[in-house]
């Protein structure tokens, strides 16, 4: 009797260790996927402006001539396990281009009225890389040969719906204005840049480069620039004018202020704008 409740006792023990074992091992795993995921540290030296000019930019089909002085272009990087494309089909009087490292991506967007761009860069699971990855193009559309053909070039994240018939409207009133950029003001946001640096923390992503946002945001302001600021924008569209004789300048001005910060683009285009007067709001209601 007494052989027998032992035994009972040490097998309780035993199954409460394994369950023990199992939640620590699957926390670890967990861990490890996380980690691999979000990951920031890979080497950025690819990613400078000096090295994307030696980077083969290889359209998958070819565009017609431009339909008018106007284009739409999106961008995702990644592999398919995080793909988050919107999959309407698009407008077929503007020009769409849609940029990516992910060729499979870019064979489907193909169907729907996108030009397809690849660029060739390495297609990776990491998310803080290919965020990175995705940068080249919203801050630097300068650099693409089909996207100089236009004058204006609207960029739109992949998730949003934008009505291509408010483009008259937004260019004549950065024409009237003399504008360079205009973009919507963040529609939660407002006047401290530290607010949406606490929110981005809620994100994995975001969380994954605090240390390199801290210190970002430290210099800035040693440098001189302010926190508190009248205007915080929204990166998920934008419209410029390539001719615009400041439109390059903030391009690279942004960009490299995105290697420095990390992929929070937002909270660096909050400091870059309070050196530029030539971008201007853009309404909020653009769907």
């Amino acid at each position: 009797m007494c052989f027998t409740f032992v035994i009972k006792a040490n097998m309780k023990r035993l199954i409460k260790q394994l369950k023990q074992w199992n939640r620590q091992r699957v926390a670890d795993r967990r861990q490890r996927k996380m980690d691999d995921l979000f990951n920031n540290d890979f080497n950025r030296d690819s990613l400078t402006i000096e090295a994307l000019s030696q980077i083969n930019l290889r359209k998958v089909s070819r565009s017609s001539k431009p339909k008018s002085h106007v284009a739409v272009y999106s961008t995702y990087f990644g592999s398919n396990q995080s793909l988050t494309f919107n999959k309407q089909f698009v407008d077929p009087h503007i020009d769409h281009y849609f940029i990516s490292n992910n060729l499979d991506l870019l064979q489907n967007v193909n169907k729907l009225g996108w030009i397809p761009i690849h660029i060739n860069l390495p297609l990776s699971r990491n998310r803080i890389l290919s965020a990175q990855q995705s940068k080249i193009p919203k801050a630097l559309p300068h650099i693409f040969e089909e996207l100089n053909q236009y004058q204006y070039v609207f960029y739109k994240d992949d998730k949003i719906d934008f009505d291509t018939s408010l483009l008259p409207s937004l260019i004549e009133k950065m024409e009237g204005e003399k504008a360079a950029f205009s973009m919507r003001l963040h529609p939660d946001l407002t006047s401290n840049v530290l607010n949406e640096f606490g929110v981005a923390m809620h994100q994995h992503r975001y969380e994954a480069q605090r240390s390199q946002m801290v210190e970002y945001i430290s210099k800035k302001v040693a440098d001189g620039y302010s926190l508190k600021v009248d205007n915080m924008f929204w990166t998920s569209a934008i419209l410029r004018n390539l001719k615009h004789p400041e439109t390059i300048t903030i391009n690279e001005d942004w960009y490299q202020n995105i290697l420095d910060c990390g992929i929070e683009c937002q909270l660096s285009f909050d400091f870059v704008a309070q050196k530029y007067s030539c971008i201007i709001e853009m309404p909020h209601n653009i769907s």
